[in-house]
């Protein structure tokens, strides 16, 4: 496990994300814990909000928001009622590059993939177009879409996490600090 370490069971989605930053997934994306974070950086681009979670149901998200939008957009009503501690921001992937978003898990039959080749975000493309695939047909469809390095530290993960939900998106050029065509977003066992 060159490119993946060893971890401790993930018990709730902070866990995950604080997991994710810490680069034990493998592959990651600029993220922000706070506006304040983020106007600072010198990215430029579009930017993702999210909700941390502890808001119970569907966490809201925007995608796509300009730098310079940002604080315009926390004024909206969806958002100014969320306390900032909750919010996070983060770099957007180019929607144009997605191959492939997925999630991956084991079951008794063996690996199974719900998944979408829309180019979409993955909350997108899983509401609009899903489709499944199991055994050898998942495993193929997750080695044909990512890279070497993902594919190998998705596996890494599967071992590791045998009862976990992986999320996965592949895309068609290389993002992130380690520059892979795939982004590991969450592993969940809660």
């Amino acid at each position: 496990m060159d490119e993946c370490t060893r971890v401790p069971s993930v018990g709730c989605r902070a866990e995950s994300m604080a997991l994710y930053r810490l680069g034990l997934f493998g592959n990651t994306i600029q993220q922000w814990d706070s506006y304040d974070e983020m106007m600072a950086a010198p990215y430029d681009g579009p930017i993702v909000i999210r909700a941390k979670g502890g808001l119970g149901g569907s966490l809201p998200c925007r995608y796509g928001v300009p730098k310079g939008d940002v604080a315009s957009v926390l004024r909206e009503p969806e958002w100014s009622s969320i306390p900032r501690d909750l919010l996070f921001f983060n770099e957007e992937i180019p929607v144009e590059a997605v191959r492939l978003n997925a999630e991956v898990m084991r079951t008794h039959r063996g690996l199974y993939l719900y998944y979408s080749t829309v180019r979409a975000h993955m909350r997108d493309a899983l509401k609009f177009a899903p489709q499944h695939a199991e055994g050898l047909r998942a495993l193929l469809i997750l080695r044909r879409s990512c890279c070497e390095q993902g594919y190998a530290c998705l596996n890494d993960l599967l071992s590791l996490f045998p009862d976990a939900v992986i999320e996965v998106t592949c895309l068609d050029r290389a993002v992130g600090d380690r520059q892979w065509r795939t982004v590991i977003w969450e592993v969940r066992e809660y």
